[in-house]
């Protein structure tokens, strides 16, 4: 099963963007992933900040909509840039991964952000417990948690959350009182790798 993402950025009028991962050496095996490595956050950050900074020169991109999604590997690294970049990011949404804490703020410091978990009980790549465990620790650091468990469901996208995903991007803003255009398209950069 697919997103239907790119069907509601069609419809809602967002930019949606899905960047791929770059290889990366961890544990002496070159994996396709985003920041498995310590060594490698900063340098995926590195990226994610060029992307962004491309996209707002050749988009009209309102700078209180920027959200992030991705699953599994894409969702670990979602946790890392909404950390990371909680002065730009509005919101993340996290499907079936893990909160992968990086070295340079382990217990999501910096302004709040609104999180959106996602995962099945029955994945038997990454636990159901992660995904509690990554919603009790944005919760006791004060960030608004909206998290989703579904039953008898395993490491796969869950495609009727995806208007659920754009209802609570489209509700949360960078700065509540941001009296930007409804017409002004939002960016939503989504990790496409996987574990």
């Amino acid at each position: 099963m697919t997103s239907g993402l790119p069907e509601l950025a069609a419809e809602h009028k967002f930019i949606l963007v899905f960047p791929a991962a770059s290889t990366q050496l961890v544990s002496g095996n070159l994996v396709k992933a985003w920041a498995l490595a310590p060594e490698h956050i900063p340098v995926d950050l590195a990226f994610f900040d060029a992307l962004l900074a491309k996209l707002q020169t050749q988009y009209r991109i309102d700078s209180n909509a920027i959200f992030i999604t991705g699953m599994s590997n894409g969702a670990y690294f979602a946790h890392v840039v909404g950390r990371e970049r909680s002065e730009v990011i509005a919101a993340v949404a996290a499907h079936s991964g893990e909160l992968g804490l990086g070295p340079t703020r382990p217990h999501c410091h910096g302004p709040e952000i609104s999180v959106m978990i996602i995962h099945g009980d029955a994945d038997p790549v990454f636990p159901v417990e992660l995904a509690r465990h990554a919603r009790d620790v944005y919760e006791a650091a004060g960030h608004p948690v909206t998290y989703l468990e579904l039953p008898n469901w395993i490491h796969q996208w869950y495609s009727p959350v995806d208007e659920k995903i754009w209802d609570f991007f489209d509700s949360h803003r960078l700065h509540a009182n941001s009296s930007a255009p409804a017409t002004t398209p939002t960016t939503a950069p989504a990790p496409a790798a996987h574990s």
